[in-house]
């Protein structure tokens, strides 16, 4: 059975005075290994509900839906397009209708309570300026990652929004349109600007640099067990100190040295 206690640990020194949303993220691959598949399953649909249970009615609690479906297709349907690559934890709130889902196609969150402001907005940019994560960079974000995201992958959610405001070369504006199909069946065009990787550069994200100086930094808070290790930032300092690095070299989140 899951012990609760170092999430939990987490959850109480978060309240509704110091912090305005929880982002969650999650890797499970790694944890839980001595757990049944069943088991597994129904420990990760416990975590769910506790977070839903602690977060209510005193912050929002935020699940990443990304998906790039509508890339190729140039629908996205909030009810039906299921997030992809996100983890277990999204996929549930996928299916949990407390939850409302932004309408950007690309980069969509799941959130609970409903916050009704953040209905048809921010959906024009992915990550820069207008976008969902300029409106979190005003609020007091605390992102938690469950499990295992590798520092070389784990750039916080916030590190991509730093990439497009500070206008690194490896990245350019692309724009996809299409229709978005709202909770309401309501069908309307879109057109969304995406700051897309260059191809032919084959230059890829690589945040080994950005943990190793939130670290230094004592910006992150680790808890390791067997079961399950919790690590948590909170938003504006990954941003900040993604900036930083930027600024000093263009290249310093990828591999390109």
């Amino acid at each position: 059975m899951f012990c609760f206690d170092n999430l939990n640990k987490i959850i109480e020194n978060l309240n509704e005075r110091n912090t305005d949303l929880i982002i969650v993220i999650s890797s499970f691959h790694k944890s839980f290994v001595e757990h049944r598949s069943i088991d597994k399953i129904e420990t990760i649909k416990s975590i769910f509900n506790f977070l839903k249970e602690k977060t209510y009615n005193k912050m929002l609690l935020m699940y990443p839906a990304f998906t790039h479906s509508f890339v190729k297709s140039g629908i996205f349907n909030v009810k039906k397009t299921r997030p992809e690559q996100m983890g277990a934890l999204p996929l549930l709130a996928f299916k949990d209708d407390d939850f409302y889902r932004t309408l950007s196609p690309i980069n969509s969150f799941l959130v609970w309570p409903k916050d009704i402001k953040l209905e048809k907005k921010f959906i024009s940019s992915t990550f820069g300026n207008h976008s969902i994560f300029d409106w979190m960079t005003s609020k007091k974000c605390r992102i938690i990652c469950l499990g295992d995201i590798s520092d070389t992958q784990n750039g916080w959610i916030g590190a991509h929004h730093s990439e497009q405001i500070c206008k690194v070369p490896y990245r350019y504006y692309k724009k996809f349109s299409g229709k978005i199909i709202d909770r309401n069946h309501s069908v309307f065009n879109h057109t969304q600007y995406h700051f897309a990787r260059i191809e032919k550069l084959n230059i890829k994200n690589d945040f080994s640099f950005l943990n190793k100086k939130l670290r230094e930094k004592n910006m992150i808070d680790e808890i390791y067990s067997d079961q399950l290790n919790i690590s948590t930032v909170w938003l504006n300092d990954v941003i900040k100190i993604s900036n930083q690095i930027i600024k000093k070299d263009p290249y310093g989140l990828t591999n390109f040295k």
